[in-house]
């Protein structure tokens, strides 16, 4: 029986560990990644983040600058509209109380009563 079979060979001890401290280095180089990487992506969603609420910030101030410009339009157009109903109005009013003034004018005149001022 020799004993250089049972010995292991030194040559192929050296490469694996070679190998083993090569593939330890890449390990740790894959985890330093990965950690820098996660770090990275955690710094994008902050900024995601404030970006959004930045937008949505924005998002209610121009739309409660609409409400309000919107709600101004509606004013302006109700008085407009309510005005011009308003002096239509006023002018049937004065329409029909000469109208009726006419009407009466004869029997005033036969019975001498004098005129009334006109109401406004």
């Amino acid at each position: 029986m020799s004993t250089c079979a049972a010995l292991p060979s030194p040559v192929g001890s050296d490469e694996k560990r070679a190998s083993v401290t090569e593939l330890h280095a890449r390990a740790e180089s894959l985890a330093t990644e990965l950690r820098l990487e996660r770090e990275a992506t955690t710094g994008k969603l902050a900024e995601v983040e404030r970006a959004r609420e930045h937008l949505s910030q924005a998002f209610s101030a121009l739309s409660a600058d609409a409400l309000k410009s919107n709600n101004q339009a509606f004013i302006d157009l109700a008085q407009a509209t309510f005005g011009k109903l308003q002096e239509a109005a006023k002018g049937e009013l004065e329409k029909r109380q000469e109208a009726i003034a006419e009407l009466v004018k004869p029997v005033r005149e036969s019975l001498a009563i004098p005129a009334l001022p006109p109401q406004r």
